[in-house]
């Protein structure tokens, strides 16, 4: 078992303490809204259930999550204090108090057997060393009967399409990826990891949302998530050499360009995927 410190250090999460990672996973929430709402209506969340927010970040998602099971507490873990600090913060101001956030590692969780009625893991399992053994921990401190609930990015469709933006995003990919374990290399979807740790029946959940010049605001938010995720990420890919400057430049210009187009279309697809502890053998 490693201290909290050092398993910091074998998988380094590039956005630590950052300011502009915090207000980015805040504007994501509220972009993402609709998306959100449907995960808590086919979670089936309400009053009196036992909810596990994993890797909770500034608690942008567990304040969604926390209204739905009210006065239930809930319990959201992270493993940054920094971002923990903010979570309770903003959950005070939003009159939040049905929620306890803990520093922890989803990894090696300190919390009891079968828990949980869900545990629910949103956009954290490709940042983790070892997704098997995360989902391995959220397995065992979730009940028997219970559901482990993990969403994943299922990708963007733009019309028109997007090349020199999207050859960014690739670079980009490819920068993320070299800071990334093995373990966490090969992680590809979570059906994948929920049928490998033993959770069965799975059911999977593709929940899309979208915009277009019928709704261009709405366009705009849409666009501004990847936007902010590019241009806090710009220092590290210029300067380890995976991205130019001009290829930089190149498609945050087209991405900033395409909310005024008379004819883009813009489409976010989530993954809720869903796994029953009907078995408590760990692996």
């Amino acid at each position: 078992m490693r201290h909290l410190d050092e398993r910091r250090e074998s998988n380094p999460y590039p956005w630590a303490g950052s300011r502009a990672e915090m207000d980015r996973l805040e504007m994501q929430a509220r972009v993402q809204a609709d998306i959100i709402s449907r995960e808590v209506q086919i979670l089936g969340l309400k009053r009196g259930v036992q909810l596990l927010d994993a890797g909770c970040g500034t608690g942008a998602v567990t304040r969604f999550l926390a209204a739905s099971v009210a006065p239930t507490e809930v319990c959201a873990v992270d493993m940054d204090a920094g971002y923990l600090d903010e979570a309770r913060k903003l959950a005070e101001r939003y009159g939040i108090t049905n929620v306890r956030f803990d520093l922890q590692d989803i990894e090696d969780l300190k919390l009891p057997d079968q828990t949980f009625d869900v545990s629910y893991c949103r956009l954290v399992l490709y940042h983790v060393s070892d997704p098997l053994k995360a989902v391995g921990e959220l397995k065992r401190v979730t009940k028997k009967m219970g559901v482990v609930a993990i969403v994943d990015e299922g990708g963007v469709l733009t019309y028109p399409y997007l090349t020199k933006f999207e050859t960014l995003v690739e670079k980009r990919g490819r920068w993320w990826n070299s800071l990334r374990t093995r373990e966490s290399q090969n992680y590809r979807n979570a059906y994948s990891v929920l049928s490998a740790a033993g959770l069965s029946p799975i059911e999977v959940n593709p929940i899309p949302t979208f915009a277009s010049q019928e709704s261009p605001e709405k366009l705009r938010q849409l666009v501004s998530v990847p936007l902010k995720r590019l241009e806090i990420d710009k220092e590290p890919m210029i300067a380890n050499g995976f991205v130019t400057e001009q290829e930089y430049v190149d498609g945050i210009e087209e991405l900033k360009s395409f909310p005024d187009n008379p004819s883009a279309f813009w489409m976010l697809l989530s993954v809720l995927t869903i796994g029953a502890c009907t078995s408590m053998k760990t692996d």
